[in-house]
């Protein structure tokens, strides 16, 4: 909130809206600097986690996650910006507006309470990574190597795409 020329306050405010914090800046850059210093003080680890990503808006991102059955998720983005809010039962939630691949329009994605990998750029994972392939003849069965929710397909893949990760959070 600008208060008058050249004078920024950055404020931390509970659901209630009383105040937990406040910083006063004389210029844009310090405001910016006060804003992620209370990010990182009050907000909750997912959320310190995405914004501490600096995800750039126009650029190309995989997110790797488990769908609320979970499921492994790989979406492929062109990323806008995201806010913090609460869903549901969730206070942890980060409402991340993108658009997926091969679609024309925004959409908003609510991610919480989850484990998250995200990717620089669009990446395919290949097939042997994730599943268990079994050539006979003319039949080719693919098979999971993973069950719902199993911790193991988070680990594996930031062991096997180390390169490519910005974000992790498990």
């Amino acid at each position: 909130m600008q208060l008058e020329e050249n004078v920024f306050e950055s404020m931390a405010l509970t659901l209630a809206g009383d105040e937990l914090r406040t910083y006063i800046a004389d210029t844009e850059g310090k405001a910016f600097e006060d804003y992620a210093r209370l990010i990182n003080e009050f907000a909750n680890p997912f959320q310190k986690a995405i914004f501490n990503a600096n995800l750039k808006s126009g650029n190309k991102y995989t997110l790797i996650y488990f769908n609320d059955f979970g499921f492994p998720v790989v979406d492929k983005i062109v990323f806008n910006r995201f806010e913090f809010t609460t869903y549901a039962q969730y206070a942890d939630v980060i409402k991340m507006e993108c658009k997926r691949i091969r679609k024309h329009n925004n959409m908003q994605m609510y991610l919480y309470n989850k484990s998250l990998i995200i990717f620089d750029g669009w990446h395919d994972l290949k097939d042997v990574d994730i599943y268990s392939i079994k050539d006979k003849g003319n039949i080719i069965t693919k098979m999971s190597k993973y069950g719902c929710f199993d911790s193991r397909y988070i680990d594996d893949l930031e062991t096997l795409y180390k390169d490519y990760i910005i974000m992790i959070y498990k």
